[in-house]
């Protein structure tokens, strides 16, 4: 009955080369940096001139190393109608792994990367119980498969261990996405029933069918090292970067006590004095953000970025049109799917239509309305559109970032209520907004005078509530000026 077709995934490919002996080789983009590393105990009788401070570049306070600041804050949609202010649904439709309590609407708490660790973020639609249910059941089987029965190590450098992760993964969403479709099949039947059976007189509520898009993120610490699994259906979004934290005070790299100059060797001061202000620039561009053509860090600090499921997906377009999906433009008229582009466009007709599952015999037989359309092209739930032939796929992006330990890394997972109010359209220019914000407010921060690790997730809450806030919103991420509907949002902040 139902369909859970597969689709080929990219997995991100890491490898780390080694470099001939004493040169230390750093590939950032499109710029490649070497830098020659000198021998730590020099010989007296060696030039004077070889013996130079040694700088270091992470001199900057930080969290320990295996601390993992987390942060996680949600507002409830609304709407305005006739300038009233209405909650826009009877319950929260997105949910959270780690969950936030019915009568919170953000936590923050300091934990220790020694383990593995998995945050689940889902975004319902049509009803709060598919968000719940998905992201419970999921982060459970993932805590099974990830913390295996063996406690064999993972090294997801290795091709076997990232297979086995995106398979396993794929088998988890598939299997759960299958339950709760199950599950929905088995309501319908019960309701069918009850209301042929004319013995029954109380009313009975319809079933709802509902689904969500939902975000895994999960943290690996092995001995080999430390990795991000990202794993997405949907269009809520994950950016992953690393920060750029400035040095509070740049010390003289270099001093004539350390180099012991005779001043009556003018010829030596003047290479010196040469080499110094190379080193000062060394120094320099190794405590500050490392600029290219693209901005920072090579790409605008960000490390990785998971791909919306959304209507300008083309990939995820034909598979809905192969499989006897239309779609409906805003003015209720089916979009010729032969104008389907060759590669996402925001420009696109499709941008705005809503998928639709005609009905079936299939469809009819279970009693479930086929009157329902989505502005998504991949989902969890949504019964509908997973009967046989199944219109919409569960199956998720995987995607594999190596972590590096000497870095501070920071993670952004956000439901599209976030997305969608800011003041930037496209995903690239939204998500390195994001980063700049947060990066300039962590900086502004870590540079206070009271800055202290203790308050550090204090900031980090107070951070997270800020992303949620769209109107009259403290920060100018946001244009709320004529926008009269806000969707739930929620928002996880995890550093790293």
């Amino acid at each position: 009955m139902l369909g859970f077709q597969k689709k080929s995934l990219n997995l991100l490919k890491l490898s780390v080369e080694k470099t001939e002996t004493g040169l230390m080789q750093l590939n950032l983009g499109d710029h490649e940096v070497k830098i020659r590393q000198e021998p730590e105990n020099i010989p007296p009788n060696q030039s004077k001139l070889s013996k130079l401070t040694q700088i270091k570049t992470n001199s900057l306070e930080s969290p320990a190393e295996n601390n993992i600041f987390v942060a996680i804050a949600s507002q409830e949609g609304f709407k305005y109608i006739n300038n009233v202010k209405h909650q826009l649904h009877s319950k929260m439709e997105d949910f959270s792994v780690p969950a936030l309590t019915m009568s919170e609407s953000c936590l923050s708490f300091k934990t220790s990367f020694d383990n593995n660790h998995v945050f689940i973020l889902a975004d319902g639609h049509g009803g709060a119980d598919a968000g719940e249910f998905m992201a419970n059941r999921i982060s459970d089987l993932i805590k099974i498969f990830i913390n295996n029965e063996n406690n064999v190590e993972w090294n997801l450098n290795l091709q076997q261990d990232s297979l086995k992760m995106k398979l396993g993964l794929e088998e988890i969403f598939n299997k759960v996405d299958k339950e709760y479709c199950e599950k929905k099949i088995l309501e319908y039947t019960a309701f069918k029933n009850m209301l042929e059976n004319k013995d029954i007189k109380e009313s009975v509520n319809k079933p709802v069918d509902d689904g969500c898009t939902l975000i895994a993120n999960i943290l690996i610490n092995s001995i080999h090292g430390k990795w991000l699994v990202n794993a997405n259906v949907g269009d809520s979004r994950t950016i992953v970067s690393q920060l750029k934290l400035k040095s509070k005070t740049l010390s003289s790299p270099l001093s004539s006590a350390h180099l012991n100059l005779d001043s009556t060797q003018p010829q030596i001061e003047s290479i010196t004095k040469k080499k110094t202000n190379l080193l000062q620039k060394m120094h320099r561009s190794l405590s500050e953000p490392i600029l290219s053509k693209n901005g920072l860090n090579g790409s605008n600090g960000i490390l990785f970025q998971s791909v919306d499921h959304n209507m300008s997906h083309v990939v995820k377009l034909n598979f809905i049109n192969d499989n006897g999906g239309k779609f409906l433009s805003p003015f209720a008229n089916f979009i010729d799917p032969n104008l389907i582009p060759n590669s996402s466009s925001i420009y696109s007709p499709f941008q705005t239509s809503r998928v639709y599952r005609p009905a079936s015999d299939q469809v009819k037989q279970i009693g479930v309305s086929h009157k329902r359309t989505l502005n998504l092209s991949s989902t969890m739930g949504d019964l509908l559109f997973k009967i046989e032939p199944a219109v919409l796929c569960s199956k998720p992006d995987i995607s594999i970032v190596k972590l590096d330990s000497n870095e501070k890394t920071l993670l952004v997972a956000a439901t599209d209520g976030i997305w969608d109010h800011l003041r930037v359209r496209d995903s690239k220019s939204q998500n390195e907004q994001v980063f700049q914000f947060l990066n300039d407010e962590i900086n502004g921060f870590f540079h206070s005078k009271v800055y202290n690790e203790d308050l550090l997730e204090e900031k980090f809450l107070n951070l997270a509530k800020k992303m949620v806030i769209r109107e009259n919103s403290q920060t100018k991420l946001f244009d709320s000026r004529f926008c009269i509907r806000f969707d739930d949002a929620m928002v996880q902040l995890i550093l790293i």
